[in-house]
């Protein structure tokens, strides 16, 4: 059945350096952990996140319908399905990857 967040399932899980990122089967939902160097986890902290966090848009809001997540070393990417594919990342930045 796999591991469920809040009732729900965690279809993928991506890692990178400072953060892991999953993303649920109900296309919407990420939860983040890990040390939050740079904001990895994605909750608008530098926290570090010993547990699964709910993550949202900047602004504490939404993210819409997510079709793909991807970590790097310090930064984290998610992928929309609408027309417009909307890119969505944050971290650290240094390279103007995100």
């Amino acid at each position: 059945m796999g591991y469920q967040f809040q009732g729900r399932i965690v279809k993928k899980i991506s890692c990178g350096w400072y953060s892991c990122i999953a993303l649920c089967t109900d296309w919407t939902t990420l939860i983040g952990w890990g040390s939050n160097y740079a904001s990895t986890v994605g909750d608008g902290t530098e926290i570090a996140r010993c547990v699964p966090t709910l993550v949202t848009s900047g602004k504490g809001g939404y993210l819409g319908a997510i079709f793909n997540v991807e970590s790097g070393y310090a930064t984290n990417y998610i992928v929309g399905p609408g027309e417009n594919r909307i890119i969505y990342a944050w971290g650290e930045n240094i390279y103007g990857q995100g």
